[in-house]
């Protein structure tokens, strides 16, 4: 049985791939069924992967991506051919097709081949997790850090006002010579408070070295 199709990539000198095949039905459906399957898959595959970059347009790579999706196109309309085929010899235009799909092969190859050295730079999920963890928790030391010095400057004026009272107490029994009582409370108050001064920023230094 030889099938004539008008074109001038057609001629009558050949035959349908399903008279090699004997036209047997079981043999043919299990050609037609793989082929057209594996046709299909590969004409979605290009599909969602311009959806992807379409989403995500700052994906890197994204020639390379498209590079593969003409890569699987033509892997995919090889296959459609050979379903064509099986009725209708249009070699010519199959081997066109094979062609085109050899030179898309071998440039996603060497795309492939300069591509490499930049992907493997590239960080790893899990190490982008472990930095991810490493400043979460450099996050919360800083905070315990800050909410520790917040603590320390509330505290600070309730524990040096009780200093100074206990020095102005005390001003009736310690006073410097020839000073009168009021005078020696005035001294020591002014003593007082550049100690407490002087103290609260020594405190304040040595937690700022800690945190």
């Amino acid at each position: 049985m030889t099938i004539s199709i008008p074109g001038t990539i057609v001629t009558q000198h050949f035959v349908p791939h399903g008279q090699c095949l004997l036209w047997n039905a079981h043999l043919l459906s299990s050609y037609v069924t793989a082929d057209s399957l594996i046709a299909l898959s590969y004409y979605s595959i290009p599909l969602l992967m311009i959806y992807l970059l379409f989403k995500r347009r700052d994906l890197p790579f994204q020639k390379i991506v498209l590079l593969f999706g003409l890569f699987i196109l033509s892997c995919g309309t090889t296959h459609a051919m050979d379903v064509v085929t099986i009725w209708y010899p249009v070699y010519w235009a199959a081997g066109i097709v094979k062609g085109v799909t050899a030179v898309v092969s071998v440039a996603c190859a060497i795309a492939l081949i300069f591509a490499v050295p930049q992907i493997l730079v590239f960080p790893t999920w899990s190490r982008l997790e472990d930095a991810n963890r490493e400043l979460e928790r450099e996050v919360k030391e800083r905070r315990r850090a800050e909410k520790r010095f917040r603590d320390l400057l509330e505290a600070a004026p309730a524990r040096f006002s009780s200093v100074t009272a206990a020095a102005l107490s005390s001003s009736s029994t310690i006073r410097p010579s020839g000073c009168s009582a009021t005078r020696a409370r005035s001294w020591l108050a002014s003593r007082s408070n550049c100690c407490c001064r002087i103290g609260f920023a020594t405190v304040t230094l040595r937690n700022a070295r800690n945190i």
